[in-house]
């Protein structure tokens, strides 16, 4: 819970990302990170999935885990 309130990233994100994807970084970001990451371990068989899609395991299936992609492949490497 602590890192869905910390909230998520203001940052500007290019047209590739739909009206949601903007929405689940610019609100969720500090959550997917950690449940990326393994800081948070994944409670559901949805968060499951979304660890899995982020380690290129499974295809992505929602918004949240296609956000995530983006912005991990985009801004990771900067």
């Amino acid at each position: 819970m602590e890192e869905i309130v910390k909230g998520g990233f203001t940052v500007e994100l290019a047209e590739n990302y739909s009206a949601m994807e903007k929405y689940l970084v610019r609100y969720y970001a500090y959550f997917f990170d950690a449940l990326a990451s393994g800081k948070v371990a994944p409670e559901d068989p949805v968060q499951k999935h979304f660890v899995r899609a982020c380690r290129g395991e499974a295809p992505p299936t929602g918004p949240a885990e296609t956000a995530w992609i983006k912005y991990t492949a985009e801004h990771r490497a900067k």
